[in-house]
Protein backbone atom coordinates (compact mmCIF):
# COMPACT_ATOMS: atom_id res chain seq x y z
CA UNK A 1 0.00 0.00 0.00
CA UNK A 2 1.50 3.54 -0.84
CA UNK A 3 0.22 6.95 0.63
CA UNK A 4 -0.68 8.48 -2.79
CA UNK A 5 -0.55 5.92 -5.55
CA UNK A 6 -2.95 3.12 -4.69
CA UNK A 7 -1.85 -0.36 -3.93
CA UNK A 8 0.27 -2.94 -5.42
CA UNK A 9 0.41 -6.72 -5.85
CA UNK A 10 3.43 -9.03 -6.73
CA UNK A 11 3.07 -12.65 -7.91
CA UNK A 12 6.55 -13.62 -7.67
CA UNK A 13 7.10 -12.29 -11.34
CA UNK A 14 4.98 -9.02 -12.20
CA UNK A 15 3.90 -6.01 -10.07
CA UNK A 16 0.39 -4.60 -10.76
CA UNK A 17 -0.92 -1.80 -9.17
CA UNK A 18 -4.39 -0.73 -8.11
CA UNK A 19 -5.45 2.31 -8.17
CA UNK A 20 -8.52 4.76 -8.56
CA UNK A 21 -7.99 5.46 -11.94
CA UNK A 22 -8.35 1.41 -12.78
CA UNK A 23 -10.25 -0.37 -10.13
CA UNK A 24 -12.87 0.22 -7.50
CA UNK A 25 -10.43 1.51 -4.60
CA UNK A 26 -12.35 4.67 -2.62
CA UNK A 27 -8.62 6.65 -2.29
CA UNK A 28 -4.81 6.05 -3.64
CA UNK A 29 -4.14 7.07 0.35
CA UNK A 30 -3.70 3.15 1.73
CA UNK A 31 -3.39 3.27 5.42
CA UNK A 32 -4.83 -0.34 6.45
CA UNK A 33 -4.12 -3.71 4.26
CA UNK A 34 -6.17 -6.51 5.57
CA UNK A 35 -7.12 -10.24 3.87
CA UNK A 36 -10.22 -12.17 5.21
CA UNK A 37 -10.55 -15.94 5.65
CA UNK A 38 -12.44 -15.79 2.43
CA UNK A 39 -9.38 -14.24 1.02
CA UNK A 40 -11.31 -10.87 0.50
CA UNK A 41 -9.12 -7.66 0.15
CA UNK A 42 -9.62 -5.17 2.52
CA UNK A 43 -8.06 -2.08 2.20
CA UNK A 44 -8.44 0.81 4.34
CA UNK A 45 -7.86 4.58 2.89
CA UNK A 46 -8.08 8.30 3.74
CA UNK A 47 -11.60 8.11 2.89
CA UNK A 48 -12.99 5.22 3.03
CA UNK A 49 -12.70 1.12 3.18
CA UNK A 50 -12.62 -0.66 -0.42
CA UNK A 51 -12.89 -4.71 -0.23
CA UNK A 52 -11.58 -6.54 -3.65
CA UNK A 53 -12.45 -10.20 -3.66
CA UNK A 54 -10.51 -11.10 -6.62
CA UNK A 55 -12.68 -10.10 -9.36
CA UNK A 56 -15.18 -7.41 -8.00
CA UNK A 57 -14.63 -4.07 -5.71
CA UNK A 58 -17.10 -2.75 -3.47
CA UNK A 59 -16.18 0.39 -1.19
CA UNK A 60 -17.77 1.58 2.27
CA UNK A 61 -17.88 5.16 3.03
CA UNK A 62 -19.40 7.00 5.93
CA UNK A 63 -22.22 7.68 3.70
CA UNK A 64 -23.09 4.66 2.36
CA UNK A 65 -22.75 2.25 5.50
CA UNK A 66 -21.89 2.55 9.82
CA UNK A 67 -18.26 3.67 9.73
CA UNK A 68 -17.74 6.42 12.27
CA UNK A 69 -15.09 8.38 10.23
CA UNK A 70 -13.85 7.97 6.48
CA UNK A 71 -10.37 7.75 7.67
CA UNK A 72 -9.29 4.47 8.59
CA UNK A 73 -6.37 3.88 10.48
CA UNK A 74 -6.52 0.03 11.18
CA UNK A 75 -7.64 -2.94 10.17
CA UNK A 76 -8.33 -6.07 12.63
CA UNK A 77 -10.62 -9.51 11.65
CA UNK A 78 -11.25 -11.33 14.69
CA UNK A 79 -11.93 -15.31 14.76
CA UNK A 80 -15.88 -14.82 14.38
CA UNK A 81 -15.08 -12.71 10.64
CA UNK A 82 -16.27 -9.48 11.87
CA UNK A 83 -14.24 -6.46 10.63
CA UNK A 84 -12.69 -4.13 12.82
CA UNK A 85 -12.06 -0.42 11.67
CA UNK A 86 -10.10 1.92 13.70
CA UNK A 87 -10.32 5.94 12.61
CA UNK A 88 -7.89 8.42 13.14
CA UNK A 89 -9.94 10.73 15.79
CA UNK A 90 -13.22 8.96 15.03
CA UNK A 91 -13.21 5.70 17.18
CA UNK A 92 -13.99 2.15 16.37
CA UNK A 93 -16.39 0.67 13.69
CA UNK A 94 -17.32 -3.37 13.24
CA UNK A 95 -18.46 -4.78 10.13
CA UNK A 96 -19.79 -8.30 9.77
CA UNK A 97 -21.19 -9.63 6.45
Amino acid sequence: GTFYAGVSKFDGTNWTTYNTSNSGLVSNYITAIAIDCSGNKWFGTDAGVSKFDGTRWTTYTKSNSGLAHPYISAIAIDALGNKWFAHWGGGVSKFHE
